[in-house]
């Protein structure tokens, strides 16, 4: 009987202890929670890696413009509310974090100037960047979202030319769909089980959060360089930009916003010769980034919506 008592207190004292950082941590310190609805096969193609499926107006959270907390829209995306109803016309913005903009408020990123330019021709923009993303898996991307949403345009912003990205990241590039793709992992128990504690704690999901990223530099540390870096770069960057051009057609932008010469010619001379709608603009510089060095500011991302804003009118125009 004192062994059951005795357990009994110390579970107490745990559940009590937990509940006591748990609202430290959400009230207090408000660090978000997960705000997943499912993880997806397919994106992320290589191996049984899941891509991350949020919930309308979850929270997400960003240090390096002083700390923040953000809300994703309607769909569960970054920006602005967006109207969904399938009558209105739909623009998939790819990206990396440059473009998922998670430095700035939702209403202030490149997609919500965008978009509210837009609203009046019943345009909607969904921001479909994620973090640690590159162009190839933004093509899978864009084929999972355009099972929900038929993209008028489909816009994919290079901040960088990814030589490095795609050649420490893959081999041989596939654009065949894998057999799982768009499926749910959600079914799992033990992906049950995350999903729901880090959808309802924020000091695990902190805690999820920080051992995943450690893992992450653990495997960024150990990559080792392949030779000739840059011109597989560029072959595997064609690779992907042709595969948009053979599924989209003449709805494919691609728009460059690094100052690199050399790399922007050869984009420009690529895409000419293969009828694909290219523009480019130096926009991400020192001026326009978060201390100089970092993402783009609020006025970076104000350049690059309107920027985004005149290809659409020019290109609806031709």
């Amino acid at each position: 009987m004192v062994y059951i008592k005795n357990i009994l207190i110390v579970l107490f004292a745990f559940i009590t202890a937990f509940l006591i950082i748990e609202g430290i941590s959400y009230k207090l310190l408000r660090l978000p929670r997960w705000g997943v609805e499912k993880h997806i096969y397919g994106v992320k193609p290589n191996g049984n890696k899941t891509t991350d499926i949020f919930k309308p107006y979850s929270e997400y959270s960003n240090f390096e413009n002083g700390f923040r907390v953000n809300k994703r829209n309607n769909a569960g995306l970054p920006g602005v509310t967006v109207d969904t109803d399938s009558s209105n016309k739909f623009i998939f913005l790819l990206g990396d974090s440059f473009v998922h903009a998670s430095q700035v408020e939702p209403d202030d990123i490149a997609s919500s100037v965008l978009q509210e330019k837009l609203k009046p021709l019943k345009y909607s923009v969904l921001n479909l960047a994620f973090g640690d993303s590159d162009p190839y898996l933004m093509y899978f991307q864009s084929i999972y979202y355009s099972q929900t949403y038929s993209p008028e345009y489909i816009i994919l912003v290079l901040p960088q030319p990814y030589k490095w990205a795609l050649d420490t990241r893959y081999g041989e590039l596939s654009f065949s769909l894998p057999s799982n793709f768009g499926t749910s992992s959600s079914d799992g128990l033990l992906t049950r089980a995350e999903i729901l504690i880090c959808n309802n704690s924020s000091f695990v999901q902190s805690l999820n959060l920080l051992l995943k990223r450690k893992l992450k530099e653990s495997q960024f540390f150990n990559i080792t360089m392949p030779k000739e870096s840059n011109n597989n770069g560029n072959t595997k960057l064609s690779e992907t930009i042709s595969a948009f051009g053979n599924k989209y057609g003449n709805k494919f932008i691609l728009v460059s916003i690094f100052e690199d010469d050399d790399f922007n010619h050869y984009l420009e001379k690529y895409c000419k010769e293969n009828k694909i709608n290219f523009h480019q603009k130096d926009i991400n510089i020192p001026e326009n980034k978060i201390n100089g060095i970092g993402h783009l500011t609020e006025g970076g991302n104000k350049i690059l919506g309107m920027f985004l804003y005149d290809i659409i009118k020019e290109t609806a125009n031709d």
